[in-house]
């Protein structure tokens, strides 16, 4: 995967959890970060503020609160 098919996935979809963008493309969390950081320093995608668990259980995947969104 490159910069530009997850650009271009993220401008079809305007915004996308990390854990859509790890099932989607099928590859480890930290690689998309740092991906997903290199398009934020371009201004072309921004991180949304962290959505809220449901309780104090812990089992809910993290990554499903992680949404990022493009920017035009």
């Amino acid at each position: 995967m490159i910069l530009r098919e997850l650009q271009g996935y993220l401008a079809q979809h305007q915004t996308v959890s990390l854990a859509d963008l790890m099932n989607h493309f099928h590859c480890d969390g930290d690689l998309l970060r740092l991906m997903l950081k290199k398009l934020m320093r371009k201004g072309r995608v921004r991180q949304l503020p962290r959505g809220e668990q449901c309780g104090d259980c812990h089992h809910c995947d993290p990554t499903q609160f992680e949404w990022y969104q493009f920017i035009r």
